[in-house]
């Protein structure tokens, strides 16, 4: 296992920067992620799985209450 590292040589520095790198692939909202047909293909599969597992059932919003947003 030479290619094995913990991680305990890095420092806080190199960890943020290394977080900042794969943080720009990834879309903090669903705005940025719609914009993305990698992440809408992605969304519509994990939509497609929800319905077929019947994980959840869609439902109107009752009279007077609001939706979150």
């Amino acid at each position: 296992m030479f290619d094995y590292t913990s991680g305990e040589e890095i420092s806080d520095d190199n960890i943020a920067a290394h977080h900042a790198l794969f943080a720009e692939n990834n879309p903090i909202t669903f705005e940025e992620a719609i914009k993305s047909a990698k992440w809408r293909k992605a969304m519509d599969t994990k939509i497609e799985v929800i319905e077929r597992n019947n994980t959840w059932e869609l439902v109107v919003l009752p009279e007077g209450e609001k939706k979150l947003v």
